[in-house]
């Protein structure tokens, strides 16, 4: 009975081996007007600390969006395609996908970016000259 006890004393005081927690992060993508007809914005839930690929992920879940795609270069993996949009279209010369954390620039790739609770990761389709200025 002691045994018992003890055992399931130590069983309340440890922490759960795979509790996860879920963090809100609103998913925002811009496009100028011309590449693409509309924007998209959604919330989605994700394991706090995920990755920004985890939330795409679960943006494309959502039919948020409908697809994406990430370039790995040597100084990080970038998102170079969402919706069939991409970088370089030929629509418009020297565009890429600029990603924003909370408005402001990000100058990491997506997959170094941490999911907290309330973030806004922002996609915007801009050109290379003002992307990150404002």
């Amino acid at each position: 009975m002691k045994t018992m006890l003890l055992l399931a004393a130590l069983l309340a005081l440890a922490p759960a081996a795979h509790a996860t927690t879920n963090v809100n992060v609103t998913l925002d993508v811009g496009v100028a007007a011309s590449v693409a007809p509309q924007a998209h914005q959604c919330t989605v839930s994700v394991p706090v600390g995920s990755n920004g690929t985890t939330v795409l992920d679960a943006a494309v879940a959502a039919q948020c969006i409908s697809s994406y795609h990430v370039q790995h270069y040597s100084f990080g993996d970038f998102v170079d395609c969402i919706d069939g949009v991409c970088g370089q279209d030929a629509v418009v010369e020297g565009t890429f996908w600029a990603m924003f954390l909370d408005g402001a620039c990000t100058a990491y790739g997506v997959t170094d970016y941490s999911a907290a609770d309330g973030d806004v990761l922002s996609f915007e389709y801009s050109d290379y000259f003002t992307a990150c200025t404002a």
